[in-house]
């Protein structure tokens, strides 16, 4: 049996493809290795369990809010395994003028009124636009509606979700749109929401308010560890 293998490059014996060991062999990188794979290479772990590696962002989902459709709903998402959650939301456009809104979901069903929200938008020219209520029926995310009826008239939305799953404090949103304007100008708005009561919420859902989408609009849904 050989103790120390010495050689300079190791290749398959046919084919492109080769294999390490046996099913539960484990191969060490001592200490002051460097294990260096090229800027072309690829390191495929799918479906493998990797440990040892943290991340801070966790990809929990992504994909389309579909085209055609009036609403985009994410049930049951939150359960405590994070305390800050980013969601993103591209190119959106509806068949006319609308905001883009937010609800929770409670105790299985989705909550229709009491939300609190206040945006602040800016137009060109300096235009200031404002808008809030303590007792909608959703949480608003632009200061002024978006313009409708166009593909290259679109939405974008960054949001914090923070701490949902907490059942002493209320839940609250707060982040940034940026749209093409129904008055026919470039803006975005700032914006914050909550849900003035102290129970867990355990999902989600967007609108545009304003009939359906007319392109799929993609999403990425992150967890934020602490």
């Amino acid at each position: 049996m050989t103790s120390e293998l010495k050689v300079d490059k190791i290749t398959p014996a046919s084919g492109t493809s080769g294999t390490f060991g046996d099913s539960g062999d484990t191969f060490q990188v001592p200490s002051g290795v460097t294990l260096d794979i090229a800027s072309s290479a690829t390191l495929d772990a799918t479906g493998a369990t990797v440990t040892g590696i943290e991340a801070n962002l966790v990809k929990i989902s992504s994909g389309n809010w579909a085209s055609g459709t009036d609403t985009l709903t994410f049930s049951g998402v939150f359960d405590g395994t994070y305390k800050t959650y980013l969601f993103y939301l591209n190119n959106i456009y509806a068949s006319s003028d609308y905001r883009v809104s937010v609800q929770f979901e409670r105790g299985g069903s989705f909550v229709t009124s009491g939300y609190y929200y206040a945006c602040q938008g800016l137009a060109n020219g300096n235009v200031t636009q404002v808008d809030s209520s303590s007792s909608s029926s959703r949480m608003v995310t632009n200061a002024a509606n978006a313009h409708g009826g166009a593909a290259a008239k679109t939405y974008s939305l960054a949001m914090n979700i923070f701490d949902p799953y907490n059942s002493t404090s209320y839940t609250q949103i707060s982040g940034k749109s940026s749209m093409w304007l129904a008055s026919d100008a470039t803006g975005f708005s700032d914006f914050v929401g909550l849900d003035p009561s102290a129970a867990s919420v355990t999902g989600f859902r967007i609108d545009c308010g304003s009939g359906n989408i007319g392109a799929n609009a993609p999403y990425l849904f992150y967890g934020l560890k602490s």
